[in-house]
């Protein structure tokens, strides 16, 4: 079996209310480092980014204020075991 040695599975809405389930928007990945979430409202701005291995996601705050209901998209950039760069880019729903 050739693979393309990563899995990335994103999300396509969350809800962030506190109930421990779909509270924050973060990828689910295996096989990829220096992995960087960013976040954009509708214009384009960039409302949440990070950086790290262990990616913890929005949680639907735009500057320590709840977002609005909408749709937002994201962007995904990391590095393979391979050296490679990926990027994945699509929307996402947050459902208060």
């Amino acid at each position: 079996v050739v693979e393309k040695g990563y899995k990335l599975v994103m999300p396509n809405a969350f809800t962030p209310n506190n109930d421990g389930i779909n509270d924050s928007f973060a990828p689910v990945f295996q096989g990829l480092n220096n992995v960087t979430l960013d976040i954009y409202d509708t214009w384009g701005g960039i409302i949440y980014t990070e950086t790290g291995v262990n990616i913890h996601g929005w949680r639907g705050k735009i500057k320590d204020l709840d977002a609005e209901n909408g749709n937002y998209y994201f962007r995904i950039t990391a590095k393979t075991f391979y050296n490679h760069t990926i990027t994945e880019k699509g929307s996402l729903t947050l459902i208060k």
